[in-house]
């Protein structure tokens, strides 16, 4: 799939011209908007470990089910992509006078639901947390318990796209000092329906939210913190793990 093609069409789709940048000896987005203002956008690509495909294919050729367990949450090798894509973005915002930074990520794995919750999670350092005195409780997501990229990355990153086929997340960066502009924006308003914007989900009730300055490297204390705010006496934190099965027919 030439990616650069499905970003042009998936923003002329919202009525959207995507131009390209022409590339030069150091690393530059990949496209351009106007839509009032100059916005960047770069383009990353999230394939499946080779390992893992090596398996799935193994397992097809003795003709067994593929199953692969995974654990979802804050994910290193894609606080890498995300960074380098912060690189690319920083090094020409200033030189097209843009407003604002996106990424736009094409998940491309054998899990990309998985691939998906991975990023959110990575992005936002998102957490679940069940209140186990609650009776029929249910967990709730905790945005920024733990490293959040869109923390580390405010200056230059105002959001994500998360894609893959027929499926689209838009994730709002409220950790962005431009948060209140990007918002109120034409060009988010545009995706309608498919934002997450970490403000209204906290105000709605919909989420636990963190907002201190203690170092989430320890966790112990952000756990303390979470549990203080909102009032539970026992409870855990954990991520999800994702399980997908994958068999060939003949």
């Amino acid at each position: 799939m030439d990616f650069e093609s499905y970003a042009i069409d998936f923003f002329k789709a919202a009525n959207l011209n995507a131009k390209k940048i022409p590339e030069s000896n150091e690393k530059t987005p990949d496209f351009i908007i106007f839509d009032g203002v100059n916005i960047l956008v770069e383009v990353k690509e999230k394939q499946e470990n080779k390992k893992v495909i090596a398996k799935r294919d193994d397992a097809f050729n003795k003709c067994e089910v593929f199953e692969n367990i995974q654990s979802l949450g804050y994910k290193n090798r894609l606080s890498g992509i995300i960074g380098d894509a912060a690189k690319q973005l920083k090094t020409q915002k200033g030189n097209t006078n843009s407003e604002f930074c996106f990424i736009f990520i094409v998940m491309t794995g054998l899990s990309p639901k998985a691939q998906i919750s991975q990023f959110a999670d990575t992005l936002y350092g998102k957490k679940n947390v069940l209140d186990a005195c609650l009776r029929g409780s249910v967990p709730k997501e905790c945005y920024y318990f733990t490293h959040s990229e869109f923390f580390k990355h405010s200056d230059v990153i105002d959001g994500a796209f998360l894609v893959k086929s027929g499926y689209l997340e838009l994730l709002i960066n409220d950790k962005s000092p431009r948060y209140d502009k990007v918002i109120n924006s034409t060009f988010v308003n545009r995706f309608q329906g498919y934002i997450t914007d970490p403000v209204k989900l906290e105000r709605e009730g919909k989420i636990l939210y963190v907002k201190s300055d203690i170092p989430r490297k320890n966790e112990d204390l952000v756990e303390k913190f979470v549990f203080d705010k909102y009032g539970i006496k026992k409870g855990f934190v954990f991520d999800f793990p994702h399980y997908s099965f994958q068999a060939e027919l003949d």
